[in-house]
C-alpha cells in the first residue's frame, strides 16, 4: 500500500504498546499550550504548537486502542489498565478540546486571522461544526461511573451459571446443556430457560443503573431526550425518533414477512450444512488465506489493503478462551489505519464476520473523518458481505449455496433484529423507574411483534442481556437495520449490474465515516432506506430473488407467513455474527 498523503501508513501492531504516563505528559503539554496562548507568541508559533498537540493526541488515541485490544483479548489481566486508561484518556480528550477552543478564540489568533482577510463568521461556524462543548467535571464523573458499570455488566455476562432440573441434584452449565444428548426436549428448554434467567438476574440490573446515569448525562448536556442526545452527539444521524418509529412499523409490515418466509429455506438448506464448518480447524491463517483472494476480486484496491492488514499484524481472529465474545474494528489514527478483532464462534459466521469487519477496516483507511456516522459505517461492512456472496462457491465449494443462503438470512436477520433492539431501546428509555421484570416483559412483547415464537410459557424474555450494545452503546442497534437494508439494495443491484453495484459501494467506502447515512446514500447513488416506498419495493425485490434462489427446494411459499422460534427457551437469540459485532464508539 502507498504511504503517501492518503491511505494507511506502515506499522506492525505487535510492536505497539501503551503507557498511561504518556497521558500525564500530554495533560501537562495542554497546560503549557494554554500558557502559550496568554503570551505574546506569534500566530505561527501557536499554530505549530497546536499541530504538535494534535499529533500527540492521535498518538494517545492509538495507545488507547492498543490497550482496548489487550483488554478484549484478556479482560481479567487488563481490566485495571483499561479502566485507568479510559479515565485518563477521557480527560486528555477534554484537555485537547479546551486547548483548541482556546487557540481559535484567543485574541492573538482571531486578530491574525482577520488580518489575513479571514472571515470571522466562517471561523465561528467552523467551531460550531467541529468542536464540541467543553465537558464539565460533573460529566467526567458520570462517564467514569458509566465505564465502571459497563465493566460490571461484562463480568456478570461472562460469569458461569448453573441450573438444576426438578428432583435432581445435578447441575448443568450452558455448555453441558447444549452438548448433552440424553436430555429430553422439555428438560433441555427448562435448563436453558433457568440459565438465561440467572444471567439476566445478574446482568440486567446494570442496565437499570445505566439508564438513570445516562439520563443525567443527557440532561447535563442540555438534552431532555436520551435518544436525541445519543442520536446527535454519538451517532451523527440525520434522522430522528419519528423516522425511526416509522421504520420499525415498515419493517414489521414489509420485511418480517419476507424473513419469516425465508426461514424454511434457511432451516432446510443452510442451518444444518456441515460443510459450512470447513474453516473451524484452520485458525487465523487459513481464514485469511481464503478470504483475501475474494476481497481482491471484488476490487483490486481492497485486495491490496487486505494484504497490508495481514502483513502488518492488524487483525486477531484466533480462538481464545480468554477473549470477550465480541467482534469489532478500532481506529489507529497515528497510522491512518485500524485493527480488526473477532472472537470466532465456528461455522460460516467466522468468515462472514471477517468480511464484515474488513468493510470497516477499509473505510478507516480510506478517508480521514471528523464526524462519524454509524449507519454509514455499518453499510460499509454489510455491503461488503453482500458483494462477497458472488464468491460463495469459491469459499465453501459444494456448500456455496448454503453459505449464500445463510448470509442472506443473516442480512435479513440484521434488519429485523436491528429494529427489534432499536425499538426496545427507544421504549426502554421511555419507561419510568422500570423493574427488571418490566424490561423482560417489554422485550418479549416486542419480539413477538417481530415474528418470534417462544418455546416456553412465560410473559418475560431473558436473553436480551447478551446483546452488549444495549449496555455499551444505547441506540446503536438500529444502524444494523438501516445498513443491512442498504446492503440488500447493493446485493440486489449486483445481480443485474455487478459493475454498478461495486462502483456505488466503493464510492460509499471512499467517503469514510464522514457523511451521514441519508447523505451518503444519495451521494453514492443508493436508495433512501428510510423511505416507505423504497422499503416496500426492496421487500418485493428480495422476495422475488430468494424465491429464485430456492426454486429447487420449493421451501419459499407463494405468500408470506410464519414466525421465528425464539432461542434459549425464552428469547430470540441474536445471530452470532450480529450479536458479537461491535464496540462502543467504534465501527463494529
Amino acid at each position: 500500500m502507498s504511504s503517501g498523503d492518503s491511505g494507511p501508513l506502515p506499522v506492525d501492531f505487535d510492536s505497539l504498546s501503551y503507557d498511561t504516563e504518556h497521558v500525564q505528559a500530554f495533560l501537562s503539554d495542554c497546560e503549557d499550550f494554554q500558557a502559550l496562548l496568554d503570551s505574546s507568541a506569534s500566530i505561527t508559533t501557536i499554530s505549530t504548537a497546536c499541530m504538535a498537540l494534535y499529533v500527540d493526541y492521535l498518538s494517545l488515541y492509538t495507545e488507547y486502542s492498543v490497550c482496548s485490544v489487550h483488554y478484549y483479548r484478556d479482560p481479567a489481566s487488563y481490566e485495571a489498565d483499561y479502566l485507568a486508561f479510559t479515565f485518563l484518556f477521557t480527560r486528555a480528550g477534554q484537555a485537547y478540546q479546551d486547548a483548541v477552543h482556546g487557540m481559535f478564540r484567543s485574541d492573538s489568533f482571531t486578530d491574525a486571522y482577520a488580518a489575513a482577510d479571514g472571515d470571522l463568521e466562517e471561523l465561528e461556524e467552523l467551531l460550531d461544526d467541529y468542536l464540541d462543548e467543553s465537558i464539565t467535571d460533573e460529566q467526567l464523573d458520570l462517564m467514569d461511573q458509566e465505564s465502571a458499570l459497563v465493566a460490571g455488566y461484562w463480568n456478570a455476562l461472562t460469569a458461569e451459571y448453573t441450573a438444576t432440573l426438578p428432583g435432581s441434584d445435578r447441575t448443568w452449565t450452558r455448555e453441558e446443556t447444549e452438548s448433552d444428548p440424553d436430555l429430553s426436549d422439555e428438560d433441555y428448554w427448562t435448563l436453558l430457560s433457568a440459565l438465561a434467567q440467572a444471567r439476566n438476574a445478574a446482568a440486567g440490573p446494570y442496565l437499570l443503573e445505566l439508564s438513570s446515569l445516562r439520563r443525567e448525562i443527557a440532561r447535563s448536556s442540555g438534552y431532555d431526550s436520551v435518544l436525541d442526545y445519543y442520536y446527535e452527539t454519538y451517532y451523527g444521524r440525520d434522522y430522528g425518533r419519528e423516522e425511526s418509529e416509522a421504520l420499525f412499523s415498515y419493517v414489521k409490515e414489509h420485511i418480517v414477512p419476507v424473513y419469516s418466509a425465508y426461514a424454511a429455506y434457511y432451516a432446510a438448506v443452510c442451518a444444518g450444512e456441515e460443510a459450512l464448518n470447513r474453516y473451524d480447524g484452520q485458525g487465523q491463517a487459513g481464514k485469511l488465506a481464503a478470504v483475501g483472494p475474494v476481497i481482491g476480486q471484488i476490487a483490486p484496491e481492497l485486495g491490496e489493503l487486505f494484504d497490508y492488514m495481514v502483513e502488518s499484524n492488524l487483525c486477531d481472529i484466533e480462538r481464545s478462551d480468554t477473549k470477550l465474545d465480541v467482534g469489532f474494528t478500532i481506529s489507529l489514527p497515528s497510522y491512518r489505519s485500524a485493527f480488526l478483532f473477532d472472537s470466532p464462534q465456528g461455522g460460516y459466521y467466522d468468515i462472514s464476520t471477517l468480511i464484515h469487519e474488513f468493510g470497516h477496516f477499509s473505510a478507516y483507511c480510506a478517508a480521514p473523518s471528523v464526524n462519524f456516522s454509524y449507519d454509514t459505517a455499518e453499510t460499509h461492512s454489510q455491503g461488503l458481505e453482500a458483494l462477497s456472496l458472488r464468491y460463495a462457491d469459491q469459499l465453501f465449494g459444494e456448500a456455496g449455496d448454503a453459505f449464500r443462503g445463510a448470509d442472506l438470512y443473516a442480512l435479513l436477520h440484521a434488519v429485523v433484529d436491528g429494529c427489534l433492539y432499536g425499538e426496545f431501546q427507544v421504549e426502554f428509555f421511555d419507561m419510568e423507574d422500570p423493574t427488571l421484570q418490566d424490561v423482560n416483559r417489554l422485550f418479549r412483547t416486542l419480539a413477538q411483534e417481530y415474528g418470534y415464537v417462544y418455546a416456553t410459557d412465560s410473559d418475560e424474555a431473558y436473553d436480551w442481556v447478551e446483546v452488549n450494545h444495549t449496555f455499551e452503546s444505547p441506540f446503536y442497534y438500529i444502524s444494523y437495520a438501516t445498513s443491512a437494508m442498504s446492503a440488500l439494495d447493493i446485493w440486489g443491484e449486483s445481480l443485474s449490474d455487478r459493475a454498478s453495484a461495486v462502483e456505488k459501494y466503493m464510492a460509499l467506502t471512499a467517503m469514510g465515516f464522514n457523511s451521514s447515512y441519508k447523505e451518503a446514500l444519495e451521494e453514492s447513488g443508493l436508495r433512501d432506506m428510510l423511505d416507505a416506498e423504497n422499503i416496500e419495493a426492496l421487500s418485493s425485490e428480495i422476495y422475488t430473488a430468494i424465491r429464485e434462489i430456492s426454486s429447487e427446494s420449493g421451501d419459499i411459499p407463494d405468500e408470506f407467513s410464519g414466525g421465528q422460534t425464539a432461542g434459549e427457551g425464552n428469547a430470540p437469540e441474536p445471530d452470532d455474527e450480529a450479536a458479537a459485532d461491535g464496540q462502543d464508539r467504534e465501527a463494529t
